[in-house]
C-alpha cells in the first residue's frame, strides 16, 4: 500500500477509533473574595472554599501507581491573574531545597502547573516553583518545553511541619487565554519528590500512551475575565570594555562602548504576539564552542540570543530555518581576501553582520491557526584593507539584506498539523536572493498509536544572470507510536541543488534514503530493574546524481535502569559493505569509497542524586581497513557538595588513527589524505546560588585538536585510492596541511534578578584562538603556548528594566 494510501487511511480512522482508556479529572476553580498575598501561607478564607485536586499518581519511577506523597492543591483566581496553592506532604527535613539560577531547577523539590487555555493538546504554558523558591517557566510547543521563554509571574514556597507549600500568582498577562463567558482549560498539576525522584502528576500520564500533554485534567468555574492588554517593555542599558593587543603601538589595546535599546512585547489579540528588538545587544551570549573542521560540511552552533529562542517553536517547522544566518558570517567575507593585493593586508574583519532590528509575531487562533512572522534587516557590513604605505579601502563583505520567515500551521485532529513555512532573503545590490518553501504534515488515528508525516520543501536561488534549477527534498514517514512496541520506516531524498542554506541549514544533499526502526520499552521490570529497552534500526541509501550505491548500515542499541536510578547502556553500529561517500571529494559527482567498518559505544550514568555522579560514554571504531580506527570517551563529574554549589568537570578525548580525508586539488586530481587526528576537550561547568535571586555562573572550556598527515592518495574515478606524486609539502619540508588548533573559552556571569522581570548582569568573557601548522604532542607546552597567544577579554554591564505597560493603561482605564 502507498504512503499516500495510508496517511488517507489515518485520517479517515480519526472518525472511527477512539482512545477509552484516558482517564480526565475535573477541578473547579473558585473566585478569590479578597486579595491573596503570595508568601506560601494559605490563610486567606477564600481557600476555603477552593475544592481540592488530590490523589496523584506517579509517572516515574513507577508508572501508574498512586504516589507515596499526598498532594492537595487548590486553584482561585481573581480580575487579574490565577492563583494556585499546593499542599505537599513530606517529612520537612527530607525536602530537598537546592538552589539554582532561574530555569536551572535540576533534581530537586519542586511542584507545577501546566495550562493549555485552548484545549490544543499539543501546546500550553508550564510553571513551576522549587522548595528553595526558585522558578521555572517554559512554553510548551508540540509538547516539546521551550525553556528559553520567560514568564513574569510570582511565587512562594515554605517549609512546613507538614511537609512545603508552593503558592503561585500567574497574571493573564504572562499567558494566552481565547475569550469565552465560562473558561474551561486543560490543566495539569505534577511534583517531583528529589530524593526518591518519584514523579507524579495530579491526572494520570501514562508514558505508553503517545503524547503527554493530550493527557491533562480539566480546570472548570473560571467566568467573567478578560485577556488582558498585554503591552510589555524591556528597556536596557549596557557598558563594555574590550581588550585585544594591538600590532601598532599607537592604537590602544582596549575599547568601550555604550549601548541602550528596548524589547517591546504587545499583544494584538488575545492569540497573538508581536515581539521587537530595537537596538539589539548580543554582547553576553554565551561564547560558541568552536571547534576543528576537516569535514566537508560547516559546523552548525546553537542559538544563544534570546530574542531568537523565546518564542520561535512555530519557526521549526519544515527544518528550514537556522537564526544563526541572521547577523551571522558575511555572505561574501572570502572578496575581502580574494582582493589583495601585493603589499596589502586585512585590517578589519567584522566576523558577523551588524542587527538594526528585528520583528516576530507568533500564536494561535481559537479555531487551530499558528501564524508565525519574522521579519529581521541587517545592515551592509564592510572589511578594511591597508596597503604598504597606510592607505585604507573598504570591501563590502556583506550587502544590507532583509530576512523574512512565514508560518502557516493549522492544527488538525488528534494532535496533527499542517504547516506552511517559506524563508525569503533580499539582499542589496547585485547579489543574489533566496526563497525556501516547506509543506510539513502530520496526522494521528485517534487512539494516538498511529502516526504518518510528509514533508515537501523547494528552494531557490535568483539574481540577474543567475539561472539555477529549483532545489527540492522531501521525507515521508508512517509509524506505531504507542505502546510498549513502537516501530516507523521513512524515506527521504534531498535533490542536487537543494540549498536552504541562506536562511536555514541542510549541507547533506544528493542522496535519498529508507530507514526503518523498531524499539521495545518495559516500564515495570522485575527488580532491580526500573525499566530497559532495546531497539533496532537500519538505513539504506544511493547517490542521485550519479545514481549509485551510497550506504548500508544497521544497529541495535538498549539501556538499562536500575531502582536506584544508575542506568547503562550500549550499542553496536555496522556498514559492512564498502560505501560510496558522495561528499569527501568536495566535487559534485565523485565518489570515495568508504571501508566497512563495525563501531562499539557503551555507556554508564550514575545516580544524580547523590553528591558526586558521573556520566561515562566510550567507544570504538574498526575499519577493515590497514590499521584504520577510531577511539573515544567522554567523561563528566557531577559535583554537588551543598546545595548551593554545583559544578560539572569534563573531559573528552578522541583519536582517529589513519583518518583519510580530503586535503586539495593539485591541477586535475582530487588529493586525499590520511592523517592522524588528537582531540582532547576540557571544560568546567559551574555555578554557585547566593540566593534565589542572586546567582554566579561559570564556563570554561580548552579545546585541542591536532591532525599530522601521514600519507597522500590520488581519488580515481571508481572511487578507489591511489599513489600520487603530491607530497603537501612547501620547499622548506614544512607540512602544508598539519595543524594544530585550540579553543580556550571563559564565560563568567554574575547574575542578580532585582524584580520579576528585571534583572541586572556582569560578565566577563576571555576568547583565545590559536591556530598553526606546527603540531605540538605535550599538552602543557600546548597550553602554555594558547595562553601566550592574543585574546579578546571583555567586561560587561548590563541592565534589563521590566515595565508592564499594559497593567498600567488597565489601570488608567479603570479610573
Amino acid at each position: 500500500m502507498r504512503l499516500s494510501a495510508l496517511i488517507a487511511l489515518l485520517v479517515s480512522s480519526a472518525g472511527f477509533a477512539q482512545d477509552t482508556t484516558l482517564v480526565c479529572k475535573n477541578l473547579t476553580a473558585a473566585r478569590a473574595m479578597e486579595r491573596i498575598v503570595v508568601d506560601g501561607v494559605l490563610d486567606e478564607p477564600s481557600w476555603a472554599t477552593a475544592t481540592i485536586g488530590t490523589e496523584f499518581v506517579q509517572n516515574e519511577p513507577r508508572p501508574n501507581e498512586p504516589s507515596n506523597y499526598r498532594s492537595e492543591v487548590r486553584v482561585l483566581y481573581s480580575d487579574n491573574a490565577i492563583l494556585v496553592g499546593a499542599v505537599l506532604y513530606d517529612d520537612p527535613d527530607s525536602v530537598m531545597m537546592r538552589l539554582s539560577g532561574r530555569d536551572q531547577i535540576g533534581i530537586t523539590d519542586w511542584f507545577g502547573i501546566t495550562l493549555d487555555p485552548y484545549e490544543s493538546g499539543r501546546n500550553g504554558f508550564e510553571f513551576i516553583v522549587t522548595a528553595a523558591g526558585v522558578q521555572f517557566d517554559a512554553i510548551v510547543a508540540n509538547e516539546e518545553e521551550d525553556e528559553n521563554w520567560h514568564a513574569v509571574w510570582h511565587s512562594a514556597a515554605r517549609i512546613t511541619e507538614q511537609g512545603w507549600v508552593a503558592e503561585m500568582s500567574i497574571p493573564y498577562s504572562a499567558f494566552r487565554f481565547p475569550k469565552a463567558k465560562e473558561h474551561v482549560w486543560s490543566v495539569q498539576f505534577m511534583r517531583l519528590v528529589g530524593r526518591t525522584r518519584e514523579k507524579s502528576f495530579w491526572n494520570p500520564i501514562d508514558p505508553l500512551k503517545e503524547g503527554w500533554l493530550r493527557q491533562c485534567g480539566v480546570l472548570t468555574g473560571i467566568s467573567g475575565i478578560e485577556p488582558p492588554l498585554r503591552l510589555m517593555l524591556l528597556p536596557y542599558a549596557s557598558a563594555y570594555a574590550q581588550h585585544f593587543p594591538q600590532d601598532d603601538p599607537n592604537e590602544s589595546d582596549w575599547t568601550t562602548t555604550f549601548n541602550g535599546g528596548m524589547d517591546v512585547k504587545l499583544g494584538l489579540t488575545d492569540a497573538y504576539t508581536l515581539d521587537m528588538t530595537l537596538i539589539p545587544d548580543f554582547g553576553q551570549v554565551v561564547s560558541d564552542n568552536v571547534v576543528l573542521n576537516l569535514s566537508p560540511f560547516e559546523v552548525q552552533f546553537n542559538e544563544n540570543r534570546q530574542f531568537f529562542t523565546e518564542g520561535t517553536e512555530l519557526f521549526q517547522r519544515g527544518d528550514v530555518f537556522y537564526s544563526r544566518r541572521i547577523g551571522g558570517v558575511p555572505l561574501l567575507r572570502g572578496n575581502l581576501y580574494a582582493s589583495l593585493q601585493e603589499g596589502e593586508t586585512v585590517t578589519d574583519d567584522p566576523g558577523v553582520s551588524k542587527l538594526i532590528n528585528a520583528t516576530k509575531i507568533s500564536g494561535r487562533g481559537p479555531k487551530g491557526l499558528g501564524i508565525g512572522l519574522l521579519n529581521a534587516v541587517t545592515r551592509a557590513t564592510y572589511g578594511t584593507i591597508t596597503d604598504s604605505l597606510g592607505n585604507t579601502r573598504e570591501v563590502l563583505t556583506d550587502p544590507l539584506s532583509n530576512y523574512n520567515v512565514l508560518v502557516l500551521d493549522q492544527q488538525l485532529p488528534n494532535n496533527g498539523y499542517a504547516s506552511l513555512i517559506n524563508t525569503n532573503v533580499l539582499r542589496d545590490g547585485d547579489t543574489y536572493d533566496a526563497n525556501t518553501t516547506a509543506f510539513d504534515l502530520l496526522v494521528n488515528n485517534k487512539a494516538r498509536t498511529l502516526q504518518g508525516g510528509a514533508v515537501g520543501r523547494i528552494t531557490q536561488q535568483f539574481a540577474p544572470g543567475l539561472v539555477r534549477d529549483l532545489g527540492y527534498s522531501y521525507e515521508l514517514g508512517i509509524g506505531k507510536t504507542g505502546g510498549a512496541l513502537t516501530y516507523s520506516t521513512s524515506y527521504e531524498e534531498f535533490s542536487p541543488d537543494y540549498d536552504p542554506n541562506d536562511l536555514g541549514f541542510w549541507p547533506w544533499v544528493n542522496y535519498r534514503s529508507v530507514e526503518p526502526e523498531l524499539n521495545f520499552v518495559k516500564y515495570k521490570p522485575k527488580a532491580p530493574w526500573q525499566r530497559w529497552g532495546i531497539g533496532l534500526n537500519g538505513e539504506y541509501s544511493r547517490v542521485i546524481v550519479p545514481d549509485h550505491f551510497f550506504n548500508l548500515a544497521m544497529e541495535v542499541n538498549t539501556f538499562r535502569v536500575l531502582r536506584g536510578f544508575n542506568a547503562f547502556g550500549g550499542s553496536i553500529r555496522a556498514e559492512p559493505v564498502l560505501t560510496y561517500d558522495p561528499f569527501e571529494a568536495r566535487m559534485p559527482g565523485r565518489l570515495y569509497e568508504f571501508p566497512t567498518n563495525v563501531r562499539y559505544e557503551a555507556w554508564i550514568s550514575t545516580n544524580y542524586n547523590l553528591p558526586y555522579a558521573i556520566d561515562l560514554r566510550g567507544g570504538y571504531r574498526r575499519f577493515y581497513e590497514r590499521d584504520r580506527k577510531n577511539m573515544w570517551v567522554v567523561l563528566e563529574n557531577r559535583v554537588r557538595p551543598n546545595d548551593k554549589l554545583f559544578f560539572i568537570l569534563g573531559g573528552y578525548h578522541e583519536f582517529k588513527d589513519e583518518d583519510v580525508g580530503w586535503v586539495a586539488f593539485s591541477d586535475d586530481d582530487i588529493i586525499l589524505g590520511r592523517r592522524d587526528q588528537w582531540t582532547t576537550e576540557l571544560s568546567l561547568e559551574g555555578s554557585y546560588t547566593f540566593t534565589n535571586t542572586l546567582s554566579l555562573n561559570a564556563d570554561v572550556r580548552h579545546y585541542w585538536s591536532r591532525a599530522q598527515y601521514v600519507e597522500y592518495h590520488e581519488l580515481l574515478l571508481d572511487g578507489k585510492l591511489a599513489a600520487t606524486g603530491y607530497n603537501g609539502r612547501y620547499e622548506d619540508g614544512t607540512s602544508k596541511h598539519d595543524v594544530d588548533f585550540d579553543a580556550f573559552t571563559v564565560d563568567v556571569w554574575l547574575r542578580w534578578n532585582f524584580a520579576p522581570g528585571s534583572e541586572i548582569t556582569l560578565g566577563w568573557k576571555d576568547n583565545i584562538f590559536a591556530r598553526e601548522g606546527i603540531v605540538r604532542q605535550d599538552y602543557f607546552e600546548n597550553l602554555d603556548n594558547t595562553w601566550r597567544s592574543p585574546g579578546i577579554n571583555s567586561f560587561s554591564l548590563k541592565a534589563i528594566w521590566f515595565l508592564d505597560a499594559g497593567s498600567a493603561v488597565s489601570k488608567r482605564r479603570a479610573r
